[in-house]
């Protein structure tokens, strides 16, 4: 999972992309992750790619993404 940057203000847009790997160890992209950001959620499009706003909290948030399969 890579984010388009690694700070943001509250209330910003930020684009994050999930990549896994397929049976060959290749990377691809993760569609239907659901993205986490604090207490924002995105899912993730056919492109890997999910855009969060940036909620308002105090300090780090902790970003993180899943997906069953």
């Amino acid at each position: 999972m890579r984010p388009e940057r690694t700070s943001a203000s509250p209330g910003e847009a930020l684009r994050v992309t999930v990549r896994g790997y397929d049976d060959q160890g290749h990377g691809v992209a993760v569609a239907g992750a659901t993205v986490r950001l604090g207490s924002a959620t995105a899912v993730t499009g056919s492109d890997g790619a999910a855009v969060l706003t940036v909620p308002a909290a105090a300090g780090s948030l902790r970003l993180q993404a899943e997906r069953d399969g």
